[in-house]
This record gives C-alpha cells, structure tokens and sequence, in this order.
C-alpha cells in the first residue's frame, strides 16, 4: 500500500507543518508530563459551522483530519468518490458523549434522554459524519479495539484493496481525552504520574498504485527517527507491548 495524502490534528495543532515544525525544532509537547489536548481554535472549520454544528470533538477531529488527508491527496467531492472506502479505528471511540448520555439516563430517566445524544454516543458516529461531508460512496467501517485498533484497520484496508472494493482507502485513527479517562488513567498504578496523556486523529490515504509522495513520506519518516526524545518513548512503549520481539 502506497500513501498519498495525511491528514493530522492534536495538541500541537493541524497539519502535517505543524508537526513536522514540532519534531525538527525539538519542541515536541508529549516528551514530558502533562494533558495535551487538541485546541478548540485548531476544531473550528466553515464546514463545521454548516454541516456539523452537532458534531462533539471526537466527531470533529476525524472530520478535520479526514478531509485534510482527501485534500492533501488531490481527492475532492467533484471526484468520483465511490472509489474510496473509509476506516476508523479507535480504542474507545466517543467515550465523552456516552458518559454525558449515561449521565442523562440517570439524572432524567430514559425517556428524557435527549436523541441528538445518543445518536452521537455510537461509535460509527464520526465515519457517519466524514462519509457524508467528503461525500465517500466507498464501504465504511468502525474500528475498535483498546490496543490494536488501528493494525486491524490497517489489515481491513489491505484486503479491500487487494479485492478491488475500491480504488482509495482513508483511513484514520482518533482518540479524545476525556475527563474521566483522565481519572481512570491517573489512579491506575501501572501509569507513570508523568506521562503524558493526549488526544488527536490522523488519517491516510492509501492504494496500491504508486504515489509521488514516497519522498516526502521518508523524509518525514527520517524527521521522526532524527527525534531522540520520541524514538524513546516509543522504544518504551513497544517494550511494554505484545510486539516486543517484533520490532528492532
């Protein structure tokens, strides 16, 4: 599979500049302690305003990653999208939205509970939301799972592609850090006091045709490496992981 455009959002803002400018300056937020969310500056978007005025951050992270990865791989809504196909992977999804609907059911009983939220509680709410604004036509799917979401997406994409499902596959995790995962982590005695907890999405756009951006994907792969503190962290985590033995 071949990569041909990205899409990306998180604490240290929107755009594959943003984060490239972070990595190479050494200014990466996520090597020491601390909460990193997403800016709600960086989360307001026209397209938002119109069609999405609902939507919850969850929902408006992969949106805005999404179709910054359609844009970035020349693929707009006068494109023939019913050759793309969209994934989502997440480890536990809306989380923020179904505790508030949780919360609603217990504080006003079911038949109070309002629709709008639940309807945005389900986990296929965000590919709902990015299928229609970018205009996918392609096959869409949800993703969930608490370590490997975006591995088993990943093997999805492949066999879509290799079945000729569809031309185009954008796919994408997102993650929102919420008050009570928050907690959650904090009192658990496996998590370091000072890690760093975030939040964000990222997508791409992959096929198995070949695609001029192969350069500029090394480089950036190559700005990652360069980056000390980050190849750390990620050493540690995969240390701690079931691909321990798999990775050198």
């Amino acid at each position: 599979m071949y990569i041909h455009g990205i899409g990306i959002i998180s604490s240290v803002g929107r755009g594959l500049e943003a984060h490239r400018d972070a990595l190479t300056s050494g200014s990466w937020p996520m090597t020491g302690g601390g909460l990193h969310r997403v800016g709600e500056k960086d989360l307001k978007d026209p397209i938002l305003a119109k069609e999405a005025r609902r939507a919850s951050r969850f929902d408006r992270m992969a949106i805005l990653a999404g179709l910054d990865a359609l844009e970035d791989a020349g693929i707009r809504s006068d494109t023939h999208l019913s050759a793309v196909g969209l994934i989502i992977a997440t480890g536990l999804g809306p989380h923020v939205t179904t505790f508030r609907f949780l919360d609603d059911i217990i504080n006003f009983k079911e038949k109070d509970v309002s629709p709008t939220l639940f309807s945005h509680s389900v986990h296929n709410a965000a590919a709902s939301y990015l299928s229609l604004l970018a205009g996918i036509r392609g096959p869409t799917l949800t993703v969930t799972h608490f370590s490997f979401a975006f591995h088993e997406a990943l093997n999805l994409a492949q066999w879509w592609l290799e079945q000729k499902r569809c031309e185009y596959v954008l796919i994408g995790a997102v993650d929102e850090l919420g008050d009570v995962m928050e907690k959650i982590l904090r009192l658990r005695s496996s998590v370091d006091a000072h890690m760093a907890l975030g939040e964000g999405s990222v997508f791409f756009v992959l096929s198995q045709a070949p695609s001029e951006r192969n350069d500029g994907i090394i480089r950036l792969i190559q700005d990652i490496a360069d980056f000390a503190p980050f190849v750390e962290i990620v050493r540690e985590q995969l240390a701690r992981s079931k691909l321990a033995g798999c990775i050198q």
